[in-house]
């Protein structure tokens, strides 16, 4: 990293250690872009100047052991810092009525499954994806993405 992508990085880690929460994109709330960005981002952060520093701050900010990445505010990326752990875990493992009312049918089944093994699942298939989207935004399960390399590439 540069210098200024330095120092932008430490105005990040500055506010997330002030907040506790930092989104990764948003107009209103506290997010990665729009301190490295100095605004608010109209349209996609991808496509703006510092967009590839954004995304290096925000990959980062999300390797260090203080935080937890989940989709927690709006359906966002959220980094929540280690200080608010106890508090979304608390949430995550409510089972309020706001989490279960309405899942989908497939949503319902990832969840059962989820619970009755070890709460590690590889889904099979695309149709899951959107389930466990589902599962995540309501914050009853925590979901991360691996990527294989395909055979022959």
């Amino acid at each position: 990293m540069t210098d200024e992508v330095e120092r932008a990085y430490e105005h990040v880690r500055e506010a997330f250690e002030r907040y506790g929460l930092l989104l990764l994109v948003d107009k209103m709330f506290p997010s990665v872009a729009t301190i490295m960005a100095g605004e608010p981002i109209r349209g996609s952060w991808w496509g703006h100047p510092v967009g590839g520093q954004i995304f290096a701050t925000a990959s980062k900010l999300a390797a260090v052991p203080d935080t937890l990445t989940c989709k927690l505010l709006s359906g966002k990326v959220t980094y929540v810092h280690r200080r608010l752990w106890p508090s979304v875990l608390s949430v995550a493992c409510s089972r309020e009525p706001w989490q279960l009312s309405g899942l989908s049918e497939l949503a319902t089944e990832l969840l059962h499954r989820a619970d009755t093994t070890a709460g590690q699942l590889q889904l099979a298939h695309r149709s899951e994806a959107s389930a466990a989207r589902e599962l995540e935004k309501r914050l009853l399960v925590f979901a991360h993405e691996l990527r294989r390399a395909r055979q022959g590439h």
